[in-house]
């Protein structure tokens, strides 16, 4: 049994942690595609993170976008 939730920001803590040097590589909508490793992309979302923060956008109000 886990001491922690499943949630996406344990997942890309844990990522970060363990694989930070594995490249992650996705598709773009223009067909090309994006390396980046998972120590980049969990530096990322925390900026994205600080960003909805200092913007006054709570954790509530990006629960109810997932409930849409």
């Amino acid at each position: 049994m886990q001491d922690y939730p499943l949630v996406v920001t344990s997942i890309l803590d844990y990522a970060a942690r363990y694989h930070a040097e594995q490249e992650v590589i996705s598709r773009t909508v223009e067909g090309g595609t994006h390396r980046y490793t998972y120590a980049d992309m969990h530096k990322r979302a925390q900026l994205c993170s600080l960003a909805f923060h200092k913007l006054g956008v709570r954790q509530v109000d990006l629960q109810d976008l997932g409930a849409l």
